[in-house]
């Protein structure tokens, strides 16, 4: 296994594992984990970063807040969340731990007999549609590393594990590959061997979006990813991830996040698709 460096930034640590050995690379896309002491931020933002996530709150206190919209609740200890359309707002406490699974989108259905489009906009108590959950939470906050955390995960994923179809498998590495923004439909679906309204069906059930909507918002995965790695200017962001001028890209990037690129990137946090908000 290759773990990445651990990376700290604005008072968070993470580290991020994106080597994931066969044959469990066909359900898991990466690991990360964060670890915050001493915090100086009042809340984490977290924007829309196209991804199926299990996340596991190892804080030895009870009720991190959430924000969404217009509703305010409490996160559940480990709990699934989809190909979210808007920012969430978390109002993290000082000393706060956190571990989380990404996940290719075809596994949930596989694993927790649920679609992942039951899980955008939306964190899904794992506890409610898989009692098993409990105890891998359980093994994975006792664990006292990253490494002993991902083999908890490793075994209890090896326990139900099945062979993906090849068409699975194509359509979750087009999921997770940053390019293809500039397809077609019609070009997607010959490549992916559907039929468009076959395509349709399948990208609903796996991202809660039609495939014309699915295009645009991988523009917008390239863009965050670009604007998260990169010192490149917007204007060069916006043309090479497929927006027509950076005021498209400008729109449409604060329509999903909520905030403008140059915000982001001025409070970026440790982990792609979160920025810090407000001192204390």
């Amino acid at each position: 296994m290759i773990v990445s460096a651990p990376v700290t930034l604005n008072g968070s640590k993470a580290v991020v594992q994106h080597r994931i050995p066969a044959p469990f690379n066909e359900v898991v896309r990466l690991f990360w984990q964060t670890e915050r002491v001493h915090w100086p931020y009042r809340s984490e933002v977290i924007v829309p970063k196209g991804l199926v996530e299990v996340i596991f709150d190892l804080s030895p206190i009870n009720g991190v807040r959430a924000q969404f919209l217009n509703t305010t609740f409490d996160l559940p200890r480990v709990f699934l969340t989809g190909y979210n359309t808007r920012s969430i707002r978390v109002h993290v406490p000082r000393l706060h731990n956190s571990f989380g699974v990404v996940l290719h989108p075809s596994a949930t259905k596989r694993f927790f007999g649920v679609p992942a489009r039951e899980c955008v906009d939306h964190c899904l108590d794992l506890t409610l549609v898989d009692p098993g959950s409990v105890a891998l939470w359980h093994e994975v906050a006792m664990g006292p590393t990253f490494e002993v955390r991902q083999a908890a995960v490793f075994r209890w994923i090896q326990q139900r594990y099945t062979t993906w179809e090849a068409r699975e498998r194509a359509m979750d590495g087009f999921l997770s590959d940053p390019r293809g923004a500039r397809l077609s439909v019609t070009q997607l679906a010959d490549h992916l061997c559907w039929s468009t309204r076959q395509l349709g069906r399948r990208m609903h059930e796996l991202t809660g979006m039609n495939t014309e909507q699915l295009l645009l918002y991988k523009k917008h995965l390239h863009a965050l990813d670009l604007i998260h790695h990169s010192a490149r200017s917007l204007t060069e962001i916006a043309y090479s991830s497929g927006f027509a001028d950076q005021a498209h890209f400008t729109r449409s990037f604060k329509s999903l996040a909520g905030v403008t690129p140059k915000m982001y990137r001025a409070h970026k946090g440790a982990v792609v698709g979160h920025f810090n908000e407000d001192v204390r």
